[in-house]
C-alpha cells in the first residue's frame, strides 16, 4: 500500500517524497516511513518563522517508526530509532494503558463494541502540542492561540464488514462545550 502511495506521488509530481522501507528494530518487524518536507516548504521556512529543519530535522524529513511488537500491536514513534525503541519499552513494561484512563473509557462506552479499530484525539493535547510547535518556529501568534480544557477524547473506530468498512466519529459534549466555551473568551 505505501509503494502504491509512494508511486502515485510521483505521478502526480507532489512536492513532497515519500519512501517506506522494512527494516529491524532489535530483531522485531519495523516499518520506516519518511516524507521529505523539505520541497514543500520555502527556504529558511515561513516569513518570521523558524527553518523547518527545527520541525522536521536537517534533512527535511519526518519520520514515522511503526514496529510490530507481537502479533496484535504495533508501537509507533517519531524522530529516530531510539524513540521507537524507548516506546516499545515502556508498553512492554506495562505503561499506563490507555483504556485504563477513565476519560478514554467514557468515549470507548460511546463507540460501537465490535470495532476492529479504535482511535482517540485529545483536543487538549491537540492544541497543546500545536502551540508547542508554533512557539518553537517562533510564530508569533503561537500564544495566541487558547488553551483547551481537559475533556473525554473525540473517538473513531471503524470495522471491516463483507459490503465494506463502517465507521463511527463520537465527539462527546464535553468536547463541545469546551470548544463552544473559547467563543466566549475562555471555557464555561
Amino acid at each position: 500500500m505505501i509503494n502504491v502511495m509512494r508511486d502515485v506521488m510521483k505521478k502526480l509530481d507532489a512536492p513532497m517524497k515519500y519512501d517506506a522501507k522494512m527494516g529491524k528494530l532489535d530483531a522485531m518487524p519495523m516499518l520506516e516511513f519518511s516524507v521529505d518536507m523539505s520541497a514543500a516548504m520555502p527556504a529558511g521556512g515561513a516569513p518570521g518563522m523558524a527553518p523547518p529543519a527545527k520541525l522536521f530535522g536537517p534533512d527535511g524529513k519526518l519520520t514515522t517508526y511503526m514496529v510490530a511488537v507481537d502479533k496484535q500491536t504495533v508501537v509507533a514513534s517519531y524522530v529516530n530509532q531510539e524513540t521507537a525503541r524507548k516506546a516499545v519499552e515502556r508498553y512492554r513494561q506495562g505503561g499506563k494503558a490507555l483504556h485504563s484512563d477513565p476519560e478514554v473509557a467514557k468515549t470507548s462506552a460511546l463507540l460501537p463494541k465490535d470495532a476492529q479499530m479504535r482511535g482517540y484525539l485529545s483536543p487538549h493535547g491537540l492544541i497543546a502540542f500545536i502551540k508547542g510547535v508554533m512557539t518553537n518556529m517562533g510564530a508569533p501568534f503561537g500564544q495566541m492561540i487558547p488553551d483547551v480544557p481537559e475533556t473525554p477524547p473525540i473517538g473513531m473506530a471503524a470495522r471491516i464488514a463483507p459490503a465494506g468498512v463502517a465507521a463511527d466519529l463520537v465527539i462527546p459534549g464535553e468536547v463541545l462545550e469546551a470548544i463552544g466555551g473559547l467563543q466566549g473568551g475562555g471555557p464555561r
